[in-house]
């Protein structure tokens, strides 16, 4: 499959290290409803479940509020969510004090789960955040690549799997008729 850029949204969401403060919670913010306001001076991070792999090449991000926005964020990527690795980027400082797409190019990795981890806001290091705008359709971040492995392991073995099942089944049908069960109905030996 092409390289493409994808949305996510609260259904992606997997864990955090604060909610939020009520009524600004992360799921608005990856939403684009409203901002994301954890109302504590701490790291803050969040880990996106993508439901399958993807080979991640870029990943985008912003926010809009003036003295709170995130000023070093780093990115993780792995297929293990207990074992991040090394960052596929650090520092990214460009998704503050904007309404438009910032795009980051990372090194290129495989995996099901993405984090993001705010090491430090305009309010310190670690500190106080708002991250994204009190408006309607401001998405916070999204990520660009490709299906990782559209055929994974499990799935190849499954269909390997029936197909020799399959195969079995009529074997065997043939053999019961009194047919060679490797020979075709056009005399093609298989």
């Amino acid at each position: 499959m092409a390289n493409q850029w994808y949305e996510v949204d609260e259904n992606d969401l997997d864990s955090y290290s604060r909610r939020g403060n009520f009524p600004h919670y992360i799921e608005q913010a990856l939403n684009g409803t409203d901002y994301w306001w954890p109302n504590a001076t701490e790291v803050h991070w969040f880990i996106l479940d993508l439901g399958q792999s993807y080979t991640i090449t870029k990943v985008r991000g912003k926010s809009s509020f003036t003295d709170y926005d995130p000023i070093d964020i780093d990115v993780y990527v792995s297929d293990d969510k207990g074992n991040f690795g090394a960052p596929v980027v650090t520092g990214i400082s460009t998704w503050k004090n904007t309404q438009i797409w910032e795009e980051i190019e990372v090194t290129p990795k495989t995996g099901r789960y993405i984090k993001f981890v705010v090491n430090a806001t305009e309010q310190g290091s670690p500190g106080d955040m708002a991250w994204g705008a009190p408006s309607e359709d401001h998405k916070i971040v999204g990520f660009y690549g490709s299906l990782g492995n559209p055929y994974p392991l499990d799935r190849l073995k499954k269909n390997v799997i029936s197909g020799y099942h399959c195969f079995m089944d009529q074997y065997m049908r043939a053999s019961k008729a009194g047919l060679d069960p490797l020979k075709l109905p056009d005399g093609t030996i298989f």
